[in-house]
């Protein structure tokens, strides 16, 4: 397995992870995973350049992780914030669940912020995200 920094050449297979990830959490929000996929497409393409203005000019830093195994991209997970920062869209295909992938993407994250000097993280787990929630996390910053 390789944790690197995200390439836009790795958009497609996120935006494949993220359609059978959560197809659940699109139709709650009354969104598809097609509409999703465009919108990931236009904010990656700097079609969004206001978002993305205003993201710089409130001092919004994003950074974007995803994991490799074979030299393949099989999941990805994301912080953003300024003084305070929010872990976020931790994603792992389901063929590659239960390997350790998901904790590697963490402390990633993890180390990247202390590196940086952020003093604590936030994240949010979603209701149906049962396996999250099941699970007893103790990573310290």
């Amino acid at each position: 397995m390789n944790i690197r920094p995200f390439r836009y050449t790795d958009l497609e297979a996120l935006i494949r992870i993220a359609e059978v990830s959560f197809a659940e959490e699109y139709t709650a929000r009354g969104e598809t995973p097609a509409s999703f996929a465009r919108q990931v497409r236009m904010v990656a393409r700097g079609r969004m350049v206001p978002f993305k203005m205003l993201s710089a000019l409130a001092g919004i830093q994003w950074e974007l992780f995803v994991a490799e195994v074979d030299g393949k991209v099989v999941g990805c997970g994301s912080n953003q914030g300024c003084k305070q920062t929010e872990l976020s869209n931790l994603m792992v295909h389901p063929q590659h669940r239960r390997q350790g992938i998901g904790q590697a993407l963490l402390e990633k994250r993890l180390q990247s912020l202390t590196e940086k000097g952020y003093p604590f993280v936030t994240t949010t787990i979603l209701a149906s995200n049962q396996a999250s929630l099941s699970k007893r996390w103790q990573t310290r910053i």
